[in-house]
């Protein structure tokens, strides 16, 4: 099979309520995850749940450039940040975004948590990146939004009880 290797996206922070910290705290302790190996989870299975809503994204933000969209899917896979052409149109409308229901979260000093770089596959790369031109705000920002996101959908059916079958010696 014919692959392209990962890309490892590199940003400094994100931001994290107290209790999504807490969440992600713990599942570095109880459930063995690695850190960067979790901002890669939180964004897989993001982009798993909303691939459809990001393909159409992508055709209607390259036809707004007036670049193809494998341009634009390039631009978005790379590893660094880059400069998005200008839209030559009008700025599109994308529809509902999958983050519409999370909450801005706060961007105080309090908030911020270090990251640096993690793993991503090419197409959550992308769907990262797209992400932010539809939310128009920052990568880190957009991750933030992700994070919770993954938290609110996965804590209660996933970690949560995990963690307790565990702390409870259960299956």
């Amino acid at each position: 099979m014919d692959y392209r290797e990962h890309v490892f996206l590199k940003l400094a922070y994100v931001y994290m309520t107290d209790a999504d910290y807490e969440r992600y705290e713990t599942a570095i302790a109880a459930c063995g995850w690695q850190s960067t190996y979790l901002f890669s989870q939180f964004l897989s299975s993001f982009a798993g749940k909303n691939i459809d809503y990001y393909r159409a994204a992508l055709k209607t933000a390259a036809a707004a450039m007036d670049i193809h969209p494998k341009e634009l899917y390039n631009l978005c896979r790379s590893a660094e940040e880059v400069e998005f052409p200008q839209y030559v149109k009008e700025t599109p409308e994308y529809g509902e975004s999958p983050l519409n229901s999370v909450v801005a979260i706060e961007t105080g000093m309090e908030q911020r948590r270090r990251i640096g770089r993690f793993k991503a596959s090419g197409r959550n790369a992308v769907v990262l990146r797209l992400a932010a031109i539809v939310e128009r705000q920052s990568t880190p920002l957009t991750l933030s939004r992700i994070v919770n996101w993954h938290f609110a959908n996965y804590w209660n059916r996933s970690y949560g009880p995990q963690i307790t079958n565990d702390f409870n010696a259960e299956l």
